[in-house]
């Protein structure tokens, strides 16, 4: 009896194996389809697109046409009136004259009909390539997602030249930006006895933002993926690239002014506008924010007056459930304006100081994280989500930087941190057993979003100076083999069972405060 029972459990052991490759055959077969399809779509959406960019050049063109008849017709008109008015002409001249400018002015008005027309036409081909742009995103997106892939952004700073007002046309563009907005051209001088010559590195993302792209633009590009915190998901978003690319500005901006505020405030006030509209649904939702840097190596609390936390040690701790970081003061969120002093308050507690590189060069990665609980008490659902917001410090070259002493000690600390983020990459890229998450404070904290848990999307940030062209390259070829890292498919914190998360933090710190890794839903 006892071999029959085994054999049973092999027999049903080897279906349930049988069935477990199939659904997986299918679920690639799925992917491939799937990606096969949206690549077709890709090829037939670039070929409508330039149908419609072409028919909106010859409607422009038509339109100035239109505009310069009008303009020459007036005139033509205002002096037949100045004629007429000036006597002189016989009657008859006089009436032949006024007869012409009313068929003139008939003409006219036929043309100008045409021309709103026209205008009509070109506003709905507008609007239309507009759809077109939003599907072609939203399908790239979901593909990424069931493929659990990093998502990866490039974005082009101006030149120093451009910033300080100089003329540059005549230069040669060191980044070249394609057409597709995914695409980019890297074109480095190397120098050797035998003569400089210039090799161009070509590379492709998720999307690419030009030196004339605005802050609304580039979050516009990470919205959804930002608000996908409130549907549960953890999320992390970093910056990344050579000091005096502009991650700051990217990632915080200038949070007085609404042109230039980066993504961190704008994040809070989307979340803030998707959160009233789950709330009209019948969700409840509590908001905290914590915001610290890892400076040489040490976890800074950047909430806390420095003089109050001197002797103050915060610790990472790694359980089986949770990341736990202890001593960080957490703040609740309420409005909008709240993250607004919070950033206040960080920017004059974050390390800074000024290299050969940059003047305003952090010294730290700053890390920013919203933590989101919400309940729906009519469905006894819990979800909860967290955004971590990481402005990485700038990697740099010794040399280049000329920095010594206390700044030579930040820059080994900084570079040694993000090669370690690297190794982790390329520990996932290779499908390793170990993931080398313990080398180093940023790569714990980021650890739960890292480990197929979450979804991740890098900003590699990039300076447009030929000077800065070996570490844009170094950049850009890193950014390139995160985008091709896969992390698994992001999963939901959901839980049907009414859960209330421990307070372990408190305003004033001294408790921990977690990045979570519970039980999850697909």
């Amino acid at each position: 009896e006892m071999t029959k029972a085994e054999e049973s459990s092999k027999v049903k052991l080897q279906k349930v194996e049988d069935d477990s490759r199939r659904i997986q055959l299918k679920l690639e077969l799925m992917v491939k389809q799937i990606s096969t399809e949206f690549d077709s779509s890709r090829k037939d959406w670039a070929k409508v697109k330039q149908e419609l960019t072409d028919e909106t050049i010859k409607l422009s063109d038509k339109v100035a046409d239109l505009e310069e008849a009008n303009g020459n017709l007036e005139s033509e008109l205002e002096a037949v009136k100045t004629t007429y008015t000036q006597g002189g002409k016989t009657s008859e001249q006089q009436l032949a004259q006024l007869y012409e400018a009313n068929r003139e002015k008939e003409m006219l008005k036929h043309k100008v009909t045409n021309l709103e027309k026209i205008q009509l036409e070109l506003k709905e081909a507008r609007e239309q390539i507009f759809k077109y742009n939003l599907e072609a995103r939203k399908l790239r997106n979901e593909i990424q997602d069931l493929k659990g892939t990093v998502r990866v952004v490039a974005r082009v700073r101006p030149s120093k030249d451009e910033d300080n007002g100089n003329d540059t046309e005549e230069e040669e563009e060191t980044l070249e930006c394609g057409v597709d907005d995914k695409s980019l051209r890297l074109s480095v001088e190397n120098v050797s006895s035998a003569g400089n010559t210039i090799r161009s590195h070509e590379f492709s993302f998720n999307h690419v933002f030009g030196p004339e792209s605005t802050q609304n633009e580039v979050f516009d590009e990470v919205s959804t993926f930002v608000q996908s915190a409130l549907d549960g998901f953890n999320v992390c978003l970093f910056s990344y690239g050579q000091t005096g690319s502009g991650k700051t500005y990217t990632m915080t901006g200038d949070h007085y002014s609404s042109t230039h505020k980066g993504i961190i405030p704008r994040s809070i006030s989307h979340i803030m506008q998707y959160k009233e509209t789950l709330e009209s649904q019948g969700w409840e939702f509590t908001l905290q924010a914590t915001f610290l840097e890892i400076y040489n190596e040490s976890i800074r609390d950047l909430l806390t007056d420095p003089a109050k936390a001197k002797g103050l040690k915060h610790e990472i701790r790694d359980s089986k459930t949770e990341i736990i970081v202890t001593g960080l003061r957490r703040e609740t969120v309420v409005a909008t304006e709240d993250v607004h002093h919070l950033l206040v308050q960080a920017e004059s507690n974050r390390s800074v100081a000024a290299t050969d590189s940059n003047l305003h060069s952090s010294r730290s990665h700053s890390v920013f994280t919203l933590f989101i609980d919400g309940v729906h008490r009519q469905k006894k659902t819990n979800i909860m989500g967290s955004l971590s917001m990481c402005d990485l410090a700038g990697s740099e070259r010794i040399s280049k930087s000329g920095v010594k002493g206390e700044r030579l000690k930040e820059t080994q600390n900084i570079n040694k941190s993000l090669s370690s983020l690297a190794d982790v990459f390329s520990a996932l890229n290779k499908k390793s057993q170990h993931i080398p998450y313990r080398n180093s404070k940023l790569t714990q904290l980021v650890r739960p979003c890292f480990a197929g848990e979450g979804k991740v999307l890098m900003i590699v940030n990039l300076s447009s100076d030929q000077d800065d062209a070996p570490e844009s390259l170094c950049s850009l070829r890193f950014a390139s083999h995160v985008n091709q890292t896969e992390v698994g498919r992001a999963k939901k914190n959901i839980s049907q069972m009414p859960s209330k998360r421990s307070s372990s933090v408190t305003s004033r710190g001294g408790e921990p405060t977690r990045a979570r890794k519970t039980s999850r839903s697909k």
